[in-house]
Order: C-alpha cells, then sequence, then structure tokens
C-alpha cells in the first residue's frame, strides 16, 4: 500500500482524534503481519509516541486522493448500519 511510517501516523493520529470525538478517547490498537519487521517496530513506535501525545506532521501528497475518497466512502457505507451517527 506504500504507506510510509509518517503516513501511518497521521493516520493514527486521526483515529485518535475520532475516538477522542465519539468515544470519550477509548481506543483498541492490535498488532498485525511480520512480513516487513523494521517496519512493523517503526509503526508501532510511531503509533505509541502518538497516542502518548506527539505531534503528529501529515506527509505531503503523493498524488490525486479520488481513490483514497472513493475507498473511504464504500468503507462508510458498510460500516453505517452498525455504527450510527457516521
Amino acid at each position: 500500500m506504500r504507506v510510509t511510517t509518517e503516513g501511518y501516523a497521521a493516520l493514527v493520529g486521526r483515529l485518535k482524534a475520532v475516538a477522542e470525538a465519539r468515544c470519550g478517547g477509548r481506543l483498541a490498537v492490535v498488532t498485525e503481519g511480520g512480513y516487513d519487521l523494521p517496519a512493523l517496530a517503526a509503526c508501532t513506535q510511531a503509533t505509541i509516541e502518538v497516542l502518548a501525545g506527539a505531534a503528529v506532521q501529515p506527509p505531503g501528497p503523493d498524488g490525486s486522493t479520488d481513490r483514497a475518497r472513493e475507498a473511504l466512502g464504500a468503507v462508510l457505507e458498510a460500516q453505517r448500519p452498525f455504527w450510527p451517527g457516521l
């Protein structure tokens, strides 16, 4: 998916903000995979830092976000029945 560690940290920052706004800051974090152990370690470290309050610098755009918007829209529609208020 070509997500950088900085991009991953930005995603965690957004999830943290949603959790703070919607559910009192409660957020569960689970690791997965181990295909690229250095990347897993870096993203886990970034996650801990962001959740501990480190500032997040969103990465610059890498091209069009139209596909991302479409994908997120599809996810929202799929999850809407299970998450009132989306």
